[in-house]
């Protein structure tokens, strides 16, 4: 479903939208300095409603009022982290829901950029202003599966990429010492994963690359215990940097991939693992293990990842559930 155009958006046929609801959030990593520009490049899209929330806690509320409004699209402002939320308060309401216009401007933006939503917060709101006065050649709903995170009875968080491992542990890393002059953004997380990569090719595994012992179930099918260095989930085509690490068979929405303790020939099959192409060696038995599925479960104790965000997961709780949740409409203009 990753990738497919849906025809039958209101959005993209006809009159583009009539009502749209916009919500920025003014401490996105991209928002803080472009803040003015924004909002007036928000508020010169007729019949808009613009709002900033006082907080994280405040999305949900303004969320749920888009939708009993009718608001016909949803513009994000922010990056990931928002998004997440945005998707949280989305899926627990009932069908239909509008679809999602993203405007890249948080720290990272994995899911604007794989939409192809690029280019600076005020670019793509002039170009969302144009479609409403004159709808554009080209516009078109993507369908993308969000995940689904969920243990004992919490209700679920939603993202769009859902990390294990490697992946948790570097990027808490980086937030713990990340201070004034060190990079932000995509640049940030371009060099993090950079030394990531390199410690996992000399393999380092130590710090944020000790191996987690874990239990995986994919699809109701059990996997030995074993320790891996890496878990990534995600219902995106493609990651940042046009990363697309998923290679497995299947039907499901969701794409994991995972790499096992000293995986065999990382250094040769790296560049193939990245770009989601098949190589010999890419085996199970060599440590890695891709697939396409519905429903994951690992039993874990520690921290995972969802969009950017920390978490914890304790095997005392029962198993950690990956799901595939409701498909979502983005609009790209």
């Amino acid at each position: 479903m990753a990738g497919v155009v849906n025809p039958a958006c209101p959005a993209a046929q006809g009159p583009a939208f009539h009502s749209p609801g916009i919500l920025c959030n003014p401490d996105g990593g991209r928002c803080r300095k472009q803040l003015p520009q924004i909002r007036a490049c928000a508020q010169a899209i007729p019949d808009a409603d613009y709002v900033e929330p006082a907080g994280a806690g405040a999305i949900a509320g303004i969320v749920e009022r888009f939708v009993a409004e009718g608001r016909d699209l949803i513009v994000v402002i922010g990056g990931d982290g928002t998004l997440s939320l945005v998707l949280t308060a989305l899926q627990r309401l009932p069908e239909p829901i509008p679809p999602i216009a993203l405007v890249p401007a948080g720290s990272t933006n994995t899911a604007a950029l794989d939409l192809g939503m690029g280019g600076s917060p005020t670019a793509v709101l002039r170009q969302l202003e144009r479609h409403y006065r004159a709808p554009q050649p080209g516009a078109a709903c993507l369908m993308r599966t969000p995940v689904a995170v969920a243990q004992g009875d919490a209700a679920p968080r939603i993202g769009t990429v859902f990390g294990l491992g490697a992946l948790a542990a570097v990027i808490e890393n980086f937030g713990q010492h990340r201070g004034p002059g060190h990079m932000t953004g995509e640049f940030g997380a371009f060099g993090t994963f950079s030394s990531a990569m390199a410690a996992l090719v000399a393999k380092r595994f130590t710090g944020p690359l000790t191996p987690v012992s874990m239990t995986t179930t994919v699809d109701g099918v059990p996997l030995a215990e074993q320790r891996y260095v890496l878990v990534l989930v995600s219902g995106l085509t493609r990651l940042l940097y046009g990363l697309r690490p998923y290679w497995g068979e299947g039907d499901g929405p969701l794409h994991y991939t995972a790499v096992g303790y000293q995986p065999h020939a990382l250094l040769r099959v790296l560049p193939s693992l990245l770009r989601g192409r098949r190589h010999p060696r890419m085996t199970a038995d060599n440590g890695y293990t891709s697939a396409n599925a519905t429903t994951l479960e690992f039993d874990v104790d520690g921290i995972f990842v969802l969009d950017g965000e920390i978490h914890s997961a304790s095997r005392t709780a029962g198993p950690l559930r990956v799901t595939a949740g409701r498909p979502v409409r983005f609009f790209r203009p």
